[in-house]
């Protein structure tokens, strides 16, 4: 009931049009049969924009004007390897494999092929958090077979570890 709660909870601040909360989500899925993590984060447009602009030292950058191009790809690429890193054995190195604009937020798919089976994961997740003092990061990881385990970071807790 507490999970379903959550992710209502969640769901309604990223449809509230001025959102007065600082959030984003990012949800990994680890496949063990084919070696693959596919990790979504979903972050509010006009949070990312920002940051973007801070990132790449151009005050004047906006999301709207790139749409989908191979500059924009490569700015939130290498935005989203200096802020979410995930290490098992080793760091897992993720790939920009889609972007996709909704609304009010931009999800941005990352995967990774060939990752070990692992019982543990270190997470460091600072989306925003240098952007934002109240930003708070969730991120949520399954495994297949193992169910699903979640983290909060900010900019106090950026990084944890989760066992199973």
């Amino acid at each position: 009931m507490i999970h379903y709660l959550s992710i209502v909870f969640v769901t309604g601040l990223f449809a509230i049009d001025m959102h007065p909360f600082k959030i984003s989500v990012t949800e990994a899925m680890y496949d063990e049969n084919d070696s693959t993590i596919v990790v979504n984060s979903k972050i509010f447009i006009d949070d990312f924009e920002v940051a973007l602009q801070a990132f790449a030292h151009d005050k004047s950058f906006r999301l709207s004007e790139y749409s989908n191009s191979g500059d924009l790809r490569e700015l939130i690429s290498s935005y989203l390897d200096s802020r979410l890193e995930l290490t098992t054995h080793k760091k897992i190195n993720l790939q920009l494999s889609n972007l996709r604009f909704d609304d009010l937020v931009i999800w941005c798919e990352q995967r990774s092929r060939g990752v070990e089976p692992f019982n543990k994961i270190e997470i460091k997740n600072t989306i925003l958090v240098d952007t934002f003092e109240t930003q708070q990061n969730l991120f949520k990881i399954k495994k297949s077979g193992s169910g699903e385990k979640g983290i909060r970071s900010n900019k106090r807790k950026s990084k944890d570890v989760i066992f199973w």
